[in-house]
């Protein structure tokens, strides 16, 4: 027994619940960003959880790859309008999980992007992972992996997610940078930690030889709180204790 949609549905309603929002009632139009009368109607019938609508407008010809204004996936869609339930039903009926659409971004990408919210990232991420999506499927702008986004923009959980589905914890983007380098850069040190527990290369460059550690440690340790210092301090022990040379920075 199939216990996704159930699951999806419970997890919909707290959501919901908790954002004291209704996407039939103050949701985008999908009138909006769908031209073809048929796209339009899957799309509202996404935007409310139906399922049973979903497959029968499937069933009829509605393409549930369909791409709308900047080439808004229904996928993507489902994510924007926050429906657990709508993603579910266009994943059971063939929806590609892994399809670039709106800026080049995977579904798993928008899921981390910075205009999603914590709670709706940690809602879908396991859906479209159970559905087969691509833990390191690339954005087809920026080469980014959806790990390095959510190291920017995403909680604990969305990274950690990521990680146990076994994501390339070295997939670096078009430019060379990594997920350890998006962490360094916003000063993330417990999921630095994750990361470099987990795998990744501490002496992973971008460019000119540049390591996470330059930008890590070249934030200076007299602004940073308790939090950040206690993070500053055990990723200095992890590199010591796995012989990986420490930037001087990291002590002044």
């Amino acid at each position: 027994m199939d216990l996704r949609p159930a699951a999806a549905a419970v997890l919909t309603a707290a959501l919901l619940a908790s954002c004291a929002w209704a996407p039939s009632a103050a949701g985008p139009d999908a009138g909006e960003f769908f031209d073809a009368p048929d796209a339009v109607a899957l799309a509202e019938a996404v935007a409310v959880g139906d399922a049973d609508e979903v497959a029968r407008l499937v069933s009829e010809g509605a393409d549930p790859d369909a791409k709308g204004e900047a080439d808004l996936t229904m996928l993507q869609w489902a994510i924007r309008v926050a429906n657990a339930d709508g993603l579910v039903s266009l994943l059971d009926s063939g929806a590609d999980p892994d399809l670039n659409g709106v800026a080049g971004r995977t579904p798993l990408e928008d899921t981390v992007d910075v205009d999603t919210t914590d709670a709706v990232a940690e809602l879908m991420i396991p859906l479209l992972l159970e559905a087969g999506a691509d833990p390191s499927g690339r954005n087809t702008i920026t080469g980014e992996a959806p790990l390095s986004v959510a190291c920017v923009t995403s909680s604990d959980a969305a990274i950690g997610l990521l990680v146990e589905a076994g994501a390339d914890l070295d997939a670096a983007d078009f430019n060379g940078s990594r997920a350890l380098h998006a962490c360094a850069r916003v000063n993330r040190g417990a999921q630095l930690l994750v990361l470099l527990e987990a795998g990744a290369d501490p002496l992973a460059t971008l460019g000119r030889g540049t390591t996470f550690q330059d930008f890590y440690f070249g934030y200076d340790r007299e602004l940073l709180n308790e939090r950040a210092l206690a993070e500053r301090d055990a990723v200095i022990a992890w590199l010591e204790e796995h012989d990986v040379p420490v930037n001087p920075e990291a002590y002044a």
